[in-house]
């Protein structure tokens, strides 16, 4: 382990410790579908997430695995917007459909 790798995760750990505590954005998790769907779809709509919810902001700036789960979801409903990107999925769903229909023929 070299120098640099040894300060960055006392970076990682005193960012840790000092990280704010939003009980509200704390109670917002993965299985909160709905709420965590809505914060995104503004984002993803290019809303600045500061503006969304400034306590989310401050959260994903401490959180890595929150800022990368968040950061997916957004680019999904980013990719999902945006027609050619559906196309080519659903163009992609039809071919596995149709793969697994002759695999069980």
């Amino acid at each position: 382990m070299t120098g640099k790798d040894t300060q960055d995760q006392i970076n990682n750990i005193l960012d840790f410790l000092n990280a704010p505590e939003d009980e509200y954005v704390i109670a917002i998790d993965c299985s909160d579908c709905d709420q965590l769907a809505s914060l995104a779809e503004a984002v993803a709509a290019g809303t600045p997430v500061e503006s969304v919810l400034p306590a989310l902001s401050e959260h994903l700036r401490y959180w890595r695995d929150c800022r990368e789960e968040f950061d997916a979801l957004v680019a999904v409903l980013k990719a999902e917007s945006d027609s050619q990107t559906r196309a080519a999925l659903d163009e992609i769903t039809r071919t596995v459909a149709q793969k697994r229909d002759e695999q069980d023929s």
